[in-house]
């Protein structure tokens, strides 16, 4: 017999006495008429198996995710207001629609590189109030406990190993960096959630990018793999914080990763190492893969799950294709307009995308149902060839 308490990582007691109370039931139901017994079996396994479903799904999720998870990645929560130093002139602030549609708009801001004067336009964004059950039903089940803990402890500053440190533990603290959840996709998307605690306190270096709060020096260097390379990725330098359940001792953040294949490299340690530290490496590696969706066109294709996409654009080889605009429309006529450059530039994502030298992924600020997809339309610049393709969901 498979062993349910196991499959999906730690599980709750309570787990188990709920699904002996089913089977319990079940079993009463089976004395009670065993002239039926045949019917009653083929429907005792049924709903067994929906049971355990059910059961597994909110076990998975309650596990596998640390509590604010989807809030902060997919939500409307926590929503990051720009900094008072940024650039001026000051941007606009974020405007909360009746629906809880969280949104601000494109705009243009300049600053002195030291030299001469930069301008530069952010891109508009739209932060969605956080469906639970729809991310709970498709990301759910296929989130993995991790619960590995690493403690950061500094080298004595008389040791010569410490290259003439100065600073020691009792400084800096020793501070347990602790992975906590794993999930990945078919299209080549994951993400990381770790927890950073310190008995000294944290002094966490953070943005403002797309709604989101980043923070610097995280703690831990994440590199995915893909085509049986390594790849390191630029979310792991700026990984996203989670500010509603983060305290001054202990932050939960999570890293987006836009391209692996087969799990991410973690190296826990990153810029505490500089401080006379060690490092450790961990790899994590996806169990079961939220399932996507691919949609072939003429000249690209596009593999979409609830958490991200990844763009095939067919270019010869020659030139590395950017994608201008990604744009998916439902069968209820609204669309998710992932990102788009020209004209009013839009940037939907969780604030990263990549290029892994065959195609483009994009990590998305929402969780999307698949299944109702009508067609996703991508415009693609190949240099001296742009083009629009629209392909239609079968």
């Amino acid at each position: 017999m498979r062993n349910w308490k196991n499959i999906y990582g730690p599980v709750p007691e309570s787990f188990e006495a709920r699904v002996q109370d089913t089977l319990a039931r079940l079993e009463d139901t089976r004395a009670a008429a065993p002239a039926r017994r045949a019917v009653r079996n083929t429907r005792r396994a049924a709903l067994l198996a929906a049971s355990f479903a059910a059961l597994l799904t909110v076990s998975a999720f309650a596990a596998g995710a640390h509590f604010g998870f989807f809030d902060s990645v997919f939500g409307n929560q926590s929503i990051a207001a720009p900094a008072a130093d940024t650039p001026t002139p000051a941007p606009p602030a974020p405007e909360t629609l009746p629906d809880g549609t969280v949104t601000r708009e494109a705009y243009e801001y300049t600053w002195d590189d030291g030299g001469k004067t930069v301008s530069s336009v952010m891109p508009a964004y739209e932060r969605t109030a956080l469906d639970r059950e729809l991310a709970d039903r498709l990301i759910g089940p296929y989130i993995q406990t991790l619960d590995e803990a690493v403690t950061l402890e500094n080298i004595d500053p008389e040791d010569p190993s410490g290259v003439g440190r100065t600073t020691s533990s009792a400084d800096l603290g020793t501070p347990t960096v602790t992975l906590l959840s794993y999930v990945e996709d078919e299209a080549g998307i994951a993400w990381l959630s770790y927890s950073v605690e310190n008995d000294l306190g944290l002094d966490l270096k953070t943005r403002e990018r797309q709604g989101y709060t980043l923070v610097y020096d995280g703690f831990i260097n994440g590199c995915a793999f893909r085509g049986g390379a390594v790849m390191c990725s630029a979310g792991a330098s700026a990984p996203i914080l989670d500010t509603e359940n983060s305290t001054p001792g202990k932050a939960y953040v999570t890293v987006p990763f836009a391209y692996t294949e087969d799990g991410v490299q973690v190296e826990i340690g990153g810029f505490y190492r500089e401080v006379g530290g060690q490092a450790e490496t961990i790899e994590v590696r996806a169990g079961r893969k939220v399932p996507a969706v691919t949609l072939e066109g003429e000249r690209c294709a596009v593999a979409v799950s609830p958490m991200g996409a990844r763009v095939s654009v067919d270019s010869d080889g020659a030139v590395t294709p950017d994608i201008d605009a990604l744009v998916i429309t439902m069968t209820d006529g609204s669309q998710y307009v992932v990102r788009r450059s020209d004209p009013d530039p839009v940037d939907n994502t969780a604030y990263i995308c990549g290029y892994d030298g065959g195609s483009w992924g994009f990590c998305f600020n929402r969780v999307i149902d698949p299944a109702q997809i009508a067609s996703v339309t991508v415009t693609a610049d190949l240099g001296e060839d742009t083009f629009t393709e629209t392909i239609a969901a079968e």
